[in-house]
């Protein structure tokens, strides 16, 4: 049928030509038959069909445009054909001004994560989308499943507030295209996986949305842009069919999926086609329900051969379904066990199946909401992307790259240092090699997010390059001899000076860009009135927290508040628990009564004044060698609102007591007035520490 309407296009221009109406023919018109002659040879039926599109990808692409230069290209490839000015960006579908920089509001998401080896495609103009700065880290760097919207555990663009539906098709379509362009990459079918086997998913989900969601007006003008640009095009636009082909036969589900085009097998009876989707309901979900669960989108209405799905919840209160078949998963304080019951139905037949499901507790707050002190202000937290680039010979230790200030400490002071030309700024030399540092202190208040650069190392070179925020060590890997772009993500929070280190013991070695995404800490002033100590009689930690009746006020953003009503506290918990519960930051842990605490007869103490109110935790006998984390928080009418999280440990505490003694201790014998009143605190902080 598709060969047939381009015959008929073809002949009717020709037929226009001739007579004179037209004196050109519009791309567009003549893409049909310049399709066909791009996949001359490919055979759609061929089982060795992947490796025939990777060949015939790498026989076409002419250049990578590269990561850097995408603000060149997007008018050409995402421009909004209504507006030259603008171009319309990912995921929300919206039009946005676009002045070429990154520094315009506009990022470049990343469909397959760098961290899942999106770093070997990410210079090329099919995967890296334009998208809003406030809409990029929605996603974070999880697999594409559907109901899902987690950072970690799922995402499906159709889940968030901005995304549109469609972009679940063309979002799949791309997650095709990168497995052509790299034989590194895979897919797999499952909701996640160790993000060193370079791999995405979910692949049942792709394949459905693949079929479900028609190639829209967008991507065939971007793939039109894409071909002038890099010579190749992503064939999974062109012939959507190709997927299916490929991987339609990895399991049971794939199978199912593909055979009956994403939709309904009317050949089944009504009562074959109710047991075929019961039996495809239980696979989703008993492996969706395996776990405890802290959300889930919707749940599923309709069934593969046409069975309508109602829903029944045992608790309401805990899990409540919408008539759009959309879930609310309400917070509890302990874990609940509940049982939902699908009834399937089509035609006369009809089948019951329940599920017991386990909602977790603890469900984290979408944003963190902090205590604000006495001249504190919520700081703009957009996220913000920072980019360098190097080019010339480092001539001193103070750099100013676009914007911050550098210092750069070289690996040997006689070292060579140069301009590599299109590779970047040089460090070092075959004959005289060394590498280098970079440490800016600008950002060291501010929520990094990942920190990325492009670099590489000579041939039969050694160089190992490190990222550090602060102390903590997030990057450590040997460089390729190809310029590459690397980034290491910061799950941790950490904060601190950002030091970018090349350690080179042979050849030389390149840096060409940095790039860092950030934001503000979400204070102005960022520093809490948290505090955290310990008793040096016996191995024990307090923490806690005072807050003045205007901070409260001020938090709440109310006038005047009954301080019976407010309710402040500190609870503890240890790293394992942490993860144990998911949580990789304390920042955005929901804290509630009964949560993790250390121990089974913490001592709390509590005082208020008219101005001011203060609580504290005490740990008694404590591991003096592990490390507590605390968090502080406020409670008003049912509202949680957090201090920043402490995590210390007991020789920490230690030794800042003992420096801070110490220095009192020679300012007073500077001054002759020295009655060796610290000689006891510190003698026992000396025997911790040593």
């Amino acid at each position: 049928m598709k060969k047939c309407l381009r015959l008929i296009i073809s002949s009717f221009i020709i037929l226009l030509a001739f007579c004179g109406f037209v004196k050109s023919t519009p791309k567009s018109l003549l893409a049909a038959d310049s399709i066909d002659s791009y996949y001359a040879g490919i055979n759609a039926n061929s089982s060795s069909l992947l490796s025939d599109l990777q060949r015939l990808n790498q026989s076409k692409k002419k250049k990578n445009v590269g990561y850097s230069n995408f603000g060149s290209y997007y008018k050409r490839t995402d421009g909004d054909p209504n507006n030259p000015n603008n171009l319309i960006v990912f995921y929300s579908g919206t039009s946005h001004s676009f002045s070429g920089s990154f520094s315009s509001g506009i990022n470049r998401e990343h469909v397959w994560p760098n961290s899942r080896g999106g770093n070997y495609v990410e210079g090329d103009i099919h995967m890296p989308r334009p998208t809003l700065n406030s809409e990029n880290g929605s996603r974070g760097n999880s697999f594409y499943v559907e109901g899902k919207k987690s950072s970690s555990g799922g995402w499906d663009p159709a889940m968030e507030s901005f995304g549109l539906e469609k972009y679940r098709g063309i979002a799949a379509r791309i997650i095709f295209y990168c497995v052509v362009a790299d034989s590194r990459l895979s897919l797999v079918d499952k909701d996640n996986d160790d993000t060193g086997n370079h791999t995405m998913g979910k692949l049942s989900d792709l394949l459905k949305w693949n079929l479900a969601y028609d190639i829209d007006e967008t991507e065939t003008r971007r793939n039109d842009a894409a071909e002038d640009i890099q010579g190749n095009r992503n064939p999974f636009i062109d012939h959507p069919e190709y997927a299916c082909q490929i991987w339609g036969k990895t399991n049971a589900t794939t199978q199912s999926i593909c055979a009956n085009g994403g939709g309904q097998d009317d050949s089944k009876s009504d009562k074959e086609a109710v047991e075929a989707d019961a039996l495809e309901l239980q696979q989703t979900y008993n492996e969706t329900f395996k776990n405890p669960i802290t959300e889930l989108g919707f749940l599923k209405a309709k069934g593969t051969k046409g069975s309508n799905i109602s829903w029944v919840s045992s608790n309401t209160e805990a899990f409540k379904i919408e008539s759009s078949n959309g879930v609310t998963i309400h917070q509890s304080d302990k874990n609940v066990t509940l049982k939902l019951t699908a009834t399937l139905s089509k035609g006369d037949e009809s089948k019951t199946i329940d599920f017991n499901v386990t909602i977790k507790h603890n469900i984290a707050e979408p944003q963190l909401k902090p205590i604000l002190k006495e001249n504190q202000e919520v700081a703009d937290t957009t996220e913000k992307t920072y980019e360098a680039t190097l080019e010339s010979k480092i001539e001193s230790s103070k750099l100013e790259l676009n914007g911050l200030n550098w210092t750069f400490t070289s690996q040997k002071s006689d070292q060579y240092m140069g301009s590599g030309g299109s590779k970047g700024t040089q460090l070092g030399s075959s004959g005289n090699p060394g590498g280098g540092t970079f440490v800016t202190s600008d950002l060291a208040n501010k929520s990094i997010k990942s920190i990325g650069f492009e670099g590489c190392t000579a041939s039969s070179g050694n160089t190992t390059a490190k990222i550090y925020i602060g102390n903590q060590e997030i990057f450590s890997q040997k460089l390729t001899t190809t310029s590459t772009y690397y980034e290491a993500t910061n799950p941790n929070n950490y904060t601190g000076d950002i030091k970018i280190e090349y350690v080179v013991t042979s050849k030389a070695s390149y840096i060409k860009s940095i790039k860092i995404v950030y934001s503000d800490s979400g204070l102005v002033d960022a520093n809490e009135t948290t505090y955290a100590s310990i008793s040096l009689q016996n191995p024990s930690i307090r923490f806690g927290i005072t807050l003045s009746k205007q901070a409260i006020l001020k938090t709440l953003s109310l006038d005047a508040v009954d301080m019976k009503e407010v309710e402040l506290g500190v609870y503890a918990v240890t790293d394992t628990i942490l993860k144990e519960y998911g949580y990789e930051s304390l920042a955005i842990l929901n804290v509630s009564p009964y949560s993790s605490r250390l121990f089974s007869q913490p001592l709390f103490t509590y005082q208020e004044t008219p101005e001011s109110t203060s609580t504290s935790l005490l740990l008694y006998n404590v591991d003096i060698q592990q490390k507590y984390y605390a968090v502080c928080y406020l409670k008003f009418q049912n509202q949680y609102y957090f201090a920043k999280e402490i995590c210390v440990s007991y020789f920490e505490i230690a030794q800042a007591n003992y420096d801070k003694l110490n220095q009192l201790k020679e300012d007073l014998i500077s001054k002759a007035q020295y009655n060796n009143e610290y000689e006891k605190q510190l003698q026992l902080l000396k025997t911790i520490l040593e």
